[in-house]
């Protein structure tokens, strides 16, 4: 089964620009993966560009994307925008979710048993 989730950035003007990710998305894996990996805007937005991913690597290289990897249709693929982190943070489901803070240069993280936004180092001293 997989553990589903969103990966996000939030821009100076709050808009939100993100993907969806289909496995692995719980703290130990994709938390870590990004606070470890993915630590500027440059290297989210080039995760973002991809668009869906299937799996997160420690690199864009190593990740997995629907469009460049499993050879699906890319507009079905694009990275999606919602005007604010409250937006973003409505319609997720069951999914977590990460969003790395343009003005902040940091991740936050929420679950679906939370929702509530906070820190990623954080939430990964807790797993």
């Amino acid at each position: 089964m997989s553990t589903r989730s969103f990966i996000g950035l939030e821009a100076t003007d709050g808009t939100v620009a993100y993907i969806y990710c289909h496995w692995d998305g719980y703290l130990a894996h994709n938390g870590r993966m990004l606070q470890d990996n993915y630590t500027t805007v440059d290297q989210v937005n080039a995760l973002l560009d991809q668009g869906d991913a299937s799996a997160l690597g420690r690199t864009v290289a190593d990740s997995v994307f629907y469009t460049r990897d499993k050879g699906e249709d890319r507009g079905e693929n694009l990275a999606s925008i919602d005007p604010s982190r409250e937006e973003f943070g409505q319609d997720l489901g069951d999914c977590t979710a990460y969003l790395f803070s343009t003005d902040m240069n940091s991740w936050t993280v929420t679950t679906p048993t939370s929702k509530v936004w906070v820190g990623l180092r954080r939430a990964l001293e807790a797993v």
